[in-house]
């Protein structure tokens, strides 16, 4: 879900902050926790903006 999520442009909130590997595996074993018989639960939303200078 995570590359495919990074797939479509995504990124964080905050760019310097990085997970490690342990932290990786932590948070894929949590999110596997929610799997039911339908896959796992997931929903994002998509937000374009297009900012201009108030010059």
């Amino acid at each position: 879900v995570m590359a495919f999520i990074k797939g479509v442009g995504a990124q964080v909130a905050r760019p310097n902050a990085r997970l490690t590997r342990q932290a990786l595996a932590t948070a894929q074993a949590r999110y596997e926790s929610l799997r039911t018989p339908r896959g796992l639960p997931v929903s994002y939303h998509c937000l374009t903006l297009q900012l201009e200078s108030a010059r």
